[in-house]
């Protein structure tokens, strides 16, 4: 089964969300920022590449939180969640119109608009 990994950027009781650029299956949607595992790639080491090439940032890989099973257009995928700690805040928009700090409630009011996938990851955060 497909591996998705997304990096939670805790700070002040708010967690950090990229809103997708239009296009593709989550174009619009705000997400924590992540991506698909590639084959014999490990978890960290997929989102580590995931977060240069969507922010241009390194990161620390700290502690993982949560894998949980989703689906997505008849596509089954595990989506494990790690707590991260960006190396800059000098972050690029590559895939991304905005980034932002939500807490969770505020991402709950985020309805449709957030991924899906992530909405798994709120209790666990």
């Amino acid at each position: 089964m497909p591996k998705s990994v997304a990096g939670i950027i805790k700070k002040d009781q708010k967690f950090l969300l990229g809103k997708r650029k239009p296009g593709g299956s989550i174009g619009g949607k705000w997400e924590f920022p992540g991506g698909k595992v590639e084959s014999k790639e490990s978890l960290e080491d997929a989102l580590k590449r995931e977060f240069l090439e969507e922010l241009d940032v390194e990161i620390e890989v700290n502690k993982f939180i949560v894998m949980k099973d989703f689906s997505t257009n008849g596509h089954k995928f595990k989506l494990y969640a790690f707590y991260i700690d960006l190396k800059s805040d000098n972050i690029k928009y590559n895939e991304h119109d905005k980034f932002d700090y939500f807490t969770i409630d505020e991402i709950k009011k985020l309805g449709d608009n957030f991924a899906d996938s992530d909405k798994l990851l709120l209790e666990h955060l």
